[in-house]
């Protein structure tokens, strides 16, 4: 689909499925068909996961913030190329990345990372105050709305590998351990299956002896 000598990395289909996003090089934010051809520059943009809005064009991405040194998730519209900046991550913090919206498009999950410790927060997508959903403070790889809505799973070190977590998006109660998650579970991503259950494809390393 792509081609040429920069690397292209983090794809992720349009709600529609006529239209791809990526990261060009781990600075650029591009669109393509998915049948090759049209290649379109959005702007610029940190090398972490792309989200579109359910039903939109809408894309969410991280970028640096303009004049300080610091990440934060920003919004922009596919077809017109204008953005906006939705977080504006505290000057002790790292920044923010890893930006997922919720199945109904209203609430945009992220990761907000101090000193290298992080955790999971919610927003309105229309903007507004952050709010602190999981208190681990350590490193994650992934996180993902589960398809009601009503929790997002990601994976963490918490308890010191990578597992697989469930979080009620609320950010009430405690994480609850998904069974299935062996160590080194990362980047889930969570779908409905034909049945209706809510089926978890994740990535985990193997090494053979």
């Amino acid at each position: 689909i792509t081609s040429g000598h920069a690397s292209d990395t983090l794809p992720s289909w349009s709600p529609d499925g006529t239209q791809l996003a990526f990261v060009r090089h781990g600075k650029s934010l591009m669109l393509v068909s998915p049948i090759g051809g049209g290649e379109r520059t959005l702007g610029t943009a940190f090398p972490a996961f792309v989200s579109w809005a359910p039903n939109s064009n809408v894309i969410l991405y991280s970028d640096w913030m303009p004049d300080r040194n610091l990440l934060a998730v920003f919004a922009v519209d596919a077809r017109t190329g204008v953005k906006r900046e939705l977080t504006f991550p505290p000057e002790k913090s790292n920044g923010d990345t890893a930006a997922a919206l919720s199945p109904d498009g209203k609430q945009v999950a992220f990761l907000r990372c101090i000193v290298g410790n992080c955790d999971i927060y919610t927003m309105p997508l229309g903007g507004g105050r952050p709010r602190r959903i999981t208190h681990d403070e350590c490193s994650f790889s992934g996180l993902t709305w589960t398809p009601d809505g009503r929790s997002i799973v990601y994976s963490s070190r918490r308890r010191g590998s990578y597992m697989m977590w469930r979080m009620d998006a609320t950010g009430s109660g405690q994480p609850d351990q998904i069974p299935a998650s062996a160590d080194g579970a990362r980047f889930p991503m969570a779908a409905r299956s034909p049945s209706g259950h809510t089926r978890i494809v994740f990535e985990q390393h193997v090494h053979d002896s």
